[in-house]
């Protein structure tokens, strides 16, 4: 047998330094069922539910709260500020559309996040995951962005949680026709674009051609000789038929394995751009490259990779 407890909240703006109770070994959730965006709008509004319909945005998922995470909703079309300099960063909405607790058997172990539709899904896991059983299970929770529903469900298979969490590393570009994303060097990116053209099948399977990463010569992460890459995601926005560069970095003297809670050592950067083929086939950003804005923020875990979806 195995509990755990789950907490999937919209934040008070008077307790953003209070902790989340611990309790006895349950699952539960909020009881309110429905929350409304920052905004504090009526989600089922028509007003509301005519915009959910017609404008996307990119979500983020952060570490920085030292025991939830906090989900923000960010908007990066249209307002850019065109600054590049890191040190006039913003502070990120407040508060988060809504924050999560995903406790997991094993204390140093992050939280995984998956977007499928309008859903942003949740998983921990049960001390089976680390056990030598194979039937693994685990807390999974799910936030829908479009009607504020939260759903919580317990006793999901391992394989079907993994199958969620481990995510895209790379997006489709219907105008290059092909996938699209970060090279990864490592445990990370080495910040160059990588692109696989999507192989035109034939009758013959087996004589299909292999699909092809080409990784190009530009690298799109930041540098600054004050600021130091800590992780990154690509993330497409389809019908805007452009890119979106979300980067974390932390202040340069800051050890990459410690907390920064004060807000002031780690940045959020947000940087939009287009994407075409080079002379060789390569990816390269064009030059209307535009540099939407830098978040300051706290960062409490170092196993956990920054997540982003356009919803």
């Amino acid at each position: 047998m195995w509990a755990c407890r789950s907490f999937l909240r919209r934040p008070n703006r008077h307790d953003a330094n209070q902790r989340t109770a611990h309790g006895t070994n349950h699952l539960t959730a909020s009881p309110r069922r429905h929350v409304s965006d920052a905004a504090n709008r009526d989600p089922h509004h028509p007003a509301a539910a005519a915009a959910a319909t017609t404008k996307r945005h990119l979500y983020v998922v952060l570490d920085d709260h030292k025991h939830e995470y906090g989900i923000y909703k960010l908007d990066v079309g249209g307002d850019l500020d065109g600054d590049h300099d890191p040190d006039s960063a913003r502070r990120l909405p407040d508060p988060a559309v809504i924050r999560v607790e995903v406790p997991t058997a094993v204390e140093d172990l992050a939280a995984r996040f998956a977007a499928l539709g309008s859903c942003i899904i949740t998983t921990g896991s049960s001390p089976n995951t680390y056990g030598p059983r194979e039937e693994h299970y685990g807390v999974t929770l799910v936030y829908d962005t479009q009607t504020a529903a939260l759903s919580v469900a317990c006793n999901v298979p391992k394989g079907l949680r993994d199958g969620f969490s481990r995510g895209r590393r790379a997006g489709y570009d219907g105008e290059l026709d092909a996938w699209v994303g970060l090279h990864r060097k490592g445990y990370d990116t080495d910040g160059h674009l990588c692109v696989c053209r999507v192989p035109v099948p034939t009758s013959d399977l087996d004589r299909t051609p292999q699909p092809q990463w080409k990784v190009g010569g530009e690298k799109v992460l930041l540098e600054h000789k004050d600021w130091r890459h800590v992780d990154a995601k690509l993330v497409h926005m389809v019908e805007r038929g452009e890119h979106c560069l979300v980067e974390r970095l932390r202040r340069e003297g800051t050890d990459e394995t410690e907390c920064l809670p004060d807000g002031d050592e780690c940045l959020l950067r947000l940087t939009t751009f287009q994407v075409k083929y080079g002379d060789d086939g390569e990816l390269i950003t064009t030059a209307d490259r535009a540099y939407a804005r830098s978040y300051k923020m706290s960062r409490y875990r170092d196993d956990f990779e920054v997540a982003a979806f356009w919803i």
